[in-house]
């Protein structure tokens, strides 16, 4: 019972700081790559390392290590988005 109220409390967007709801939509919406202090898409801002460990310990995004190392989001990361999205469309 108590492991099924913290996932709630892990994917509810309302738990997630501005930076953190930012570079989540950042992360499926670009190919962000591992660069100096952070991670960093094509013409995009940059991610800091802080930020992404929060959303990785979250469960909400992973590393990937394919060539160049990359950050992914994950099923949670995707539920939480498409919340998101619904919120904001109300």
């Amino acid at each position: 019972m108590m492991a099924a109220v913290n996932d709630l409390h892990r994917l509810d967007p309302k738990t997630l700081t501005a930076a953190q709801k930012s570079a989540l939509k950042l992360a499926k919406a670009a190919r962000l790559i591992r660069c100096r202090n952070g991670w960093r898409g094509v013409g995009t801002r940059l991610v800091s390392l802080k930020t992404a460990g929060e959303l990785q310990a979250r469960g909400l995004v992973r590393p990937v290590i394919d060539g160049r190392t990359r950050l992914d989001v994950t099923g949670a990361g995707n539920t939480v988005l498409a919340v998101m999205q619904e919120r904001a469309g109300r």
